[in-house]
Order: structure tokens, then C-alpha cells, then sequence
């Protein structure tokens, strides 16, 4: 499992553009919201596996650039993460 940290803004943006039968659409479902300060509109949490991070990242390149690198680097830290 992995751990994406977006926008709000990033968050919406992929809720759009992802089809509710995804995976991946599921993970976002289940994302924890943190509250913003006034010059933050807040964060999202999403956890979900590798599979579902690069489903992401494919809607992201698409439509929703501003995530691109908080996905990309999510799933570049969890590929070096040492394998059990």
C-alpha cells in the first residue's frame, strides 16, 4: 500500500475524471480529508496500492496535471521501498 497526499483541487480533479467502476475509484472513495488553513483549501489522503496509483497517474496526465508529481512520487518511494 501506498500513501498519495493531494489538493482538494487535484482530489475533485481526478474524481471527474475516473469512471466510478474503477479500482481506483474505490481508493479515492475512501480518502481521509484534512482541513486547510486560509491559505490551504485542505488535503486528501489517498491510500491504495500500486495498481491503483498508476491508474491515477494515467487520469492525471490526461486531465488533472497539477497531481502528477504527488502521484509520481508516491509511487516512486513505494518501488524502493526493500521488498520483504
Amino acid at each position: 500500500m501506498l500513501t498519495i497526499v493531494l489538493t482538494e483541487a487535484s482530489f475533485r480533479c481526478l474524481q471527474e475524471g475516473l469512471s466510478q467502476q474503477s479500482p481506483a475509484s474505490k481508493a479515492l472513495s475512501n480518502a481521509r480529508h484534512v482541513e486547510g488553513s486560509v491559505r490551504n483549501s485542505g488535503t486528501a489522503v489517498v491510500t491504495c496500492e500500486l495498481q491503483d496509483a498508476e491508474t491515477l497517474l494515467t487520469v492525471a496526465e490526461r486531465s488533472c496535471h497539477a497531481a502528477i508529481i504527488d502521484i509520481k512520487t508516491a509511487i516512486i518511494q513505494e518501488k524502493r521501498k526493500p521488498k520483504d
